[in-house]
């Protein structure tokens, strides 16, 4: 029998994406599957009856949890963690989609390296103002296997932007504790930091999924500044996860360059008003580390 997959699907007054998505899960290639959809409280009055219907409709494969108030990403999908049954775990938004060999190949990948704890696939970018699908990767992009903390630390993947739709196992996302609800954004990044202290990552050379970037989602409602706030936050929580993996000269320069790169973004991001006590914060602490008080 091969190994269950639990893919946890977030909704949020969506109905039409929804059908979307669950259809591109409901075509997978790869059968053992379980789909288990987390309504964070939908207002829309047809997305909670649809969940309830797909229900009906494929009781084998299909479970829900209709939150009864609004908990937020990092909750609400940690609900659908919770409930899978399967050795692996993936994730779905409700406005995005897989192909249909996604899963296949991705299983595919942990059998030929069962050492793997994570893998990752390409995936296709769509937007509102360009609806040809861009790839992630692109040709000659580096990407990164193994032990990559450093590279997740930091965000050192094509376009700065982290892989997405991961097939992790289970046992994995149990250890680390799940997303931490704490944070209102970069809860992905902060997931992925921690698990890659520990876990070994391996790509699948195939384009598996579709990410629509949505003009109204957090990182693009909230403000810079609030961003600047949060991103900073993920680092310095998980700064010490360096300590054994490498020396303090390169653990240095890591931080460095995350401070570079945020002191920048609070530069030319926020208002002159706004800019006050980050710009202070981000200036103080990036003294203190190039003058070695700080690593």
């Amino acid at each position: 029998m091969p190994p269950l997959v639990s893919i946890v699907l977030a909704s949020y007054n969506q109905k039409e994406e929804l059908e979307r998505a669950f259809n591109s899960l409901l075509a997978q290639t790869y059968k053992n599957i379980e789909i288990i959809i987390v309504d964070d409280c939908s207002t829309d009055n047809e997305s909670q009856s649809y969940i309830k219907w797909l229900r009906e409709q494929h009781p084998d494969i299909v479970r829900y949890h209709l939150q009864e108030q609004n908990v937020g990403i990092p909750k609400n999908k940690n609900t659908g963690f919770r409930m899978a049954r399967g050795e692996y775990l993936t994730y779905l938004d409700g406005d995005d989609l897989y192909y249909p060999e996604k899963i296949e190949r991705e299983v595919g990948r942990f059998a030929a390296s069962p050492e793997l704890d994570v893998v990752y696939s390409n995936f296709h970018y769509v937007s509102s103002c360009q609806r040809e699908p861009t790839p992630w990767k692109g040709t000659g992009d580096e990407i990164h296997e193994g032990n990559i903390l450093e590279y997740v630390m930091t965000r050192d993947f094509p376009g700065k932007t982290l892989y997405r739709f991961e097939l992790i196992k289970a046992s994995v996302m149990r250890k680390i504790g799940f997303l931490d609800e704490s944070l209102v954004a970069f809860e992905d990044w902060d997931s992925r930091i921690r698990y890659s202290a520990f876990a070994r990552v391996g790509y699948c050379d195939n384009v598996g999924s579709i990410y629509n970037v949505n003009d109204q989602g957090i990182s693009k409602r909230s403000h810079k500044a609030d961003l600047a706030v949060q991103s900073q936050r993920v680092m310095l929580k998980n700064i010490n996860l360096l300590n054994g993996r490498v020396c303090s000269c390169v653990k240095k320069e890591i931080k460095k360059k995350f401070l570079e790169k945020n002191f920048q973004q609070i530069l030319h991001n926020t208002s002159m008003k706004e800019r006050g006590f980050l710009y202070f914060l981000t200036k103080i602490k990036y003294i203190l580390l190039v003058n070695g008080i700080i690593l």
